[in-house]
């Protein structure tokens, strides 16, 4: 075996490609299709960035989060946990998306957050310092069983599943905001 003496400044080289190629072959692994990784953005953990999906500046994806499509995530924005950004959605800012939330078109930017298991569909713009929660899609589930009539049962499996999203007080407001009564025995 040949010993090779190297100056400081070669060795500073040597360690930086390393490093470089180390970094590369982890977004390469996590990468499919056409995406691509570029600045200082970054793909770990299970997370995967897919089809023409883009991932640039100080943009996050990790846990176990998708991007797909032709979904852009940039700025200081992060995907997480088993959340998806697909279609056209554009992710940007200090923008957060995680728990099971997904973007799929539509714009969510500035320090706006999507969580639990929100949707954020077509043109909808998530942005300032929104929360936008799964709570959405549950109010508009009760509001549509009161015009309909259904068995109280089904009526009372339904809130039950709505106050697994919704915090008490939230939802008994709601109740009386669109008239129904609660009756307590």
């Amino acid at each position: 075996m040949r010993t090779v003496k190297l100056n400081e400044t070669q060795l500073r080289i040597k360690i930086r490609r390393l490093i470089e190629q180390t970094q590369n072959d982890t977004k390469k692994s996590r990468l499919r299709g056409k995406a691509s990784v570029s600045d200082n953005a970054s793909v770990s953990d299970k997370a995967e960035l897919r089809d023409e999906a883009k991932a640039s500046e100080n943009a996050k994806i990790y846990g176990e989060a998708g991007v797909f499509g032709r979904a852009s995530v940039s700025g200081d924005a992060e995907v997480y946990d088993q959340a998806h950004v697909y279609y056209n959605a554009d992710v940007s800012g200090h923008a957060k998306i995680f728990e099971n939330a997904s973007v799929s078109g539509g714009e969510v930017y500035g320090s706006a957050q999507v969580f639990g298991r929100a949707e954020v569909t077509d043109n909808a713009k998530i942005h300032g310092n929104a929360k936008y929660q799964a709570m959405h899609g549950c109010l508009e589930t009760l509001k549509s069983m009161t015009r309909l009539k259904l068995p109280v049962m089904q009526k009372s499996r339904v809130m039950l599943r709505c106050l697994e999203q919704l915090s008490l007080l939230v939802l008994l407001r709601y109740l009386v905001v669109v008239g129904m009564v609660l009756k307590v025995k």
